[in-house]
């Protein structure tokens, strides 16, 4: 039959519907179906027509390579002993009712499988291009340069609406701790900062357990930014927006600010060491120069008080605290024992105390232009 259709000039079903029309009719007569016969042969055995696909071209060069690529498929591969009849191939799948190319979810599912065995580290060499197989070896920067060139621009151009992008739920982007993440997971996925633009960005590398739930970056074998001057690579491109953030230190701290626990925390709990990461790897995201536009945003993080973690814009300064008015505080509260509670409940713990887990000695001029108050805190009351 695929004989028959090649010799069909352009091998397009629609050239001699006839033709395809009679065969169908013929075999329907005789209880056999075509749609409903395993007709084409592939990698794992001959399968219906409406299952079986040909295999996107892989370039010769692709760090990957075809038979890899063929053994992680989501769906039934035409086999190669067909590559010289591929054309005809596509016109007897689409006179049957199929769809030679893969669907945007057998698409999802190859791009998990590779992922899956690229983080697996056992990606044999076998099939790789032997110029770079030494180099790339199924690397994560490999890997989605091959997922650039393979698949089809419908599935490469970002869609018009996020909610249906058919490859949100792929988990096939690599974290730096070895995670595989989807664009629809929880954990939003950032760029790294480029290490000749950013000189404390060491933090990335640290992200607090009890964050990861939020925040990931992409893992630093995938190469974004190449040549002099740096422009963006194609695997950047493909990835930017649709599957991965670019670094900003103000959305890193939303995300910090909206994933605490609620406040104030009481010491000595979970929610409590919750807090004291948030507070930990947010400082090291501000770094030693503060800047205005991120000075905004930390009055909602969580510092150590006497009765627990409330907000910095919540808080007050307490004793110990070198240029600030915490033991006039502790003195007023003295003379106000009915008070002396509500006086320093929200107070700073002095910068030794066990419970910050940093040193917080020379962060009180942060503390307060983000929203820590000196003295007693104004409270609006009703008339």
């Amino acid at each position: 039959m695929i004989d028959l259709l090649g010799r069909i000039r352009g091998s397009h079903a629609s050239d001699d519907p006839g033709l395809t029309r009679r065969l169908r009719e013929r075999a329907r007569d005789r209880d056999g179906p075509l749609d409903r016969t395993a007709l084409i042969l592939c990698d794992d055995g001959w399968r219906l027509p409406g299952d079986a696909r040909t295999m996107p071209k892989v370039p010769s060069d692709d760090p990957i390579g075809e038979p890899e690529w063929r053994l992680r498929a989501g769906f039934a591969v035409a086999s190669s002993a067909l590559d010289e009849r591929r054309e005809a191939v596509e016109a007897l799948l689409r006179s049957l009712g199929g769809t030679p190319g893969p669907l945007p979810g057998e698409w999802a599912r190859t791009l998990e499988r590779m992922a899956e065995r690229v983080g697996a580290g056992d990606t044999e060499r076998t099939g790789m291009n032997e110029a770079i197989a030494d180099e790339v070896t199924a690397s994560w920067d490999g890997f989605l340069r091959s997922v650039v060139a393979l698949l089809p621009p419908e599935l490469l151009a970002e869609p018009d609406r996020s909610d249906s992008d058919p490859l949100a739920d792929a988990r096939f982007l690599p974290a730096e701790d070895g995670r595989l993440l989807a664009a629809s997971d929880r954990a939003q996925l950032f760029f790294r900062p480029r290490r000749s633009a950013d000189d404390t960005a060491d933090f990335v590398g640290s992200v607090p357990d009890s964050l990861k739930h939020v925040v990931a970056f992409l893992h630093p074998g995938v190469t974004t930014h190449e040549g002099q001057p740096q422009r963006n690579t194609p695997v950047q491109k493909f990835l930017d927006g649709r599957f991965v953030r670019g670094f900003r230190r103000e959305n890193l701290l939303r995300l910090i600010i909206r994933s605490l626990p609620d406040l104030p925390a009481t010491h000595g709990t979970a929610a409590a060491t919750r807090c004291a990461e948030a507070l930990a790897w947010s400082l090291e995201i501000v770094g030693p120069e503060e800047q205005e536009r991120l000075l905004r945003l930390l009055g909602g993080l969580p510092v150590a008080c006497a009765d627990g973690w409330f907000a910095m814009e919540d808080a007050v300064f307490g004793p110990r605290w070198e240029g600030r008015s915490g033991d006039h505080l502790v003195t007023l509260a003295d003379a106000l024992p009915d008070a002396r509670a509500d006086l320093l409940g929200r107070a700073l713990l002095p910068p030794g105390d066990d419970r910050w887990r940093i040193d917080v000695s020379n962060r009180g001029d942060l503390f307060a232009s983000a929203g820590v108050a000196e003295g007693i805190r104004l409270v609006a009351c009703d008339p």
